[in-house]
């Protein structure tokens, strides 16, 4: 089980981000920030600092962070000082058949580091490390610091690009500045267009990205969730096809949760709780315990309707029509009855 994205095995986009943050942030404070006058040199030397310094920051803080379930680690430190108390646990409504181990109700398990992450929303192979509710807040803060960035080199790169291509002056400037001939002028300029064209790729992608996370937001949803709705949707033509081809006991059986949840209910959840509210007088109400995407059945009182069924028709009852109608029939089936006493 994996606890942080500075755990092996390390996946090749985190390589990947890595190495090109740092390919990107020297040429572009070589090649760059050096052809600027000195107020326009400042001004992108602060933006720069400020988002590069943000970037590495919230980039290593979650990929550091353990979002795993906080029911693994309390499970995990009570079998350690009370292995007889770790078997019995009552608070957590689900089980992991994967972890083998009880987990919290929103809990969902990751298939590539092993554990079960808690509100989980999806695993960035970027921060080579699963974003849930410890460290989704410094993901999206994360995300935003590289489009600052982003805008920034693409912002100061364009320009010079600008001032090299329509100003002499300016091309001579930057030509004495960064000791250029007129040959290397021709391979300053081809990569400072590949900055651009990097950075533009990256900045379209993490755009879309932040845009999304702020729809998903609107809509009070996950990541995760959002995949298994559009599967849902997806797999509902799949189980007419099966249908069709004569399995449809099988598809039906399997419920489609099951393929991507792998958890069955703890059957102790609570008990101690339901037994105290019955002895009290409390109502029990039926309410679904799984995050899924169904209308959840609207919760009914059972003690209520256990008294209705328990209580017998009064006396008042007697009079109306339906029980007048009834006990007529009574009376005739009675008399059509040859095993009874008739006279």
């Amino acid at each position: 089980m994996k606890r942080n994205g500075f755990c092996k095995p390390y996946h090749k986009h985190q390589i990947i981000a890595w190495i090109l943050l740092a390919i990107i942030s020297i040429l572009f404070s070589i090649l760059v920030l050096p052809s600027f006058a000195d107020t326009n040199s400042v001004v992108f030397c602060c933006l720069f600092a400020m988002s590069l310094t943000s970037v590495l920051i919230f980039g290593f803080i979650c990929t550091y962070l353990d979002p795993s379930d906080p029911a693994l680690k309390e499970i995990d430190a009570t079998s350690q000082s009370k292995p007889e108390s770790a078997k019995n646990n009552k608070k957590y409504p689900k089980i992991c058949k994967i972890c083998d181990k009880y987990v919290s109700g929103n809990s969902k398990h990751c298939r590539r580091c092993q554990r079960c992450v808690n509100n989980f929303d999806h695993h960035c192979t970027w921060v080579n490390n699963c974003i849930g509710d410890v460290n989704y807040r410094v993901f999206f803060n994360l995300i935003l610091c590289v489009q600052i960035l982003v805008v920034t080199i693409i912002s100061a790169s364009s320009i010079v690009c600008q001032q090299t291509v329509t100003s002499s002056e300016d091309s001579k400037r930057i030509e004495e500045k960064l000791q250029l001939s007129d040959q290397s002028m021709y391979f300053y300029f081809s990569i400072v267009v590949l900055i651009i064209i990097l950075c533009g790729i990256v900045g379209i992608c993490n755009g879309q990205l932040i845009l999304f996370h702020i729809w998903l937001k609107f809509k009070n949803m996950t990541t995760y969730e959002y995949i298994l709705m559009r599967r849902r949707d997806v797999n509902k033509y799949k189980v007419s096809e099966i249908n069709l081809s004569h399995q449809r006991n099988n598809s039906e059986e399997v419920h489609l949760e099951e393929l991507y949840e792998p958890y069955i209910e703890n059957p102790d959840y609570n008990l101690d709780m339901t037994r105290t509210q019955e002895k009290s007088g409390y109502s029990k109400r039926i309410m679904p315990i799984d995050n899924s995407f169904e209308i959840p059945s609207i919760s009914r009182d059972i003690k209520e309707d256990d008294k209705e069924l328990e209580n017998p028709p009064s006396v008042s009852d007697m009079n109306t029509p339906r029980n007048e109608l009834n006990r007529k029939w009574e009376e005739i089936a009675n008399d059509n009855d040859p095993h009874s006493n008739s006279f």
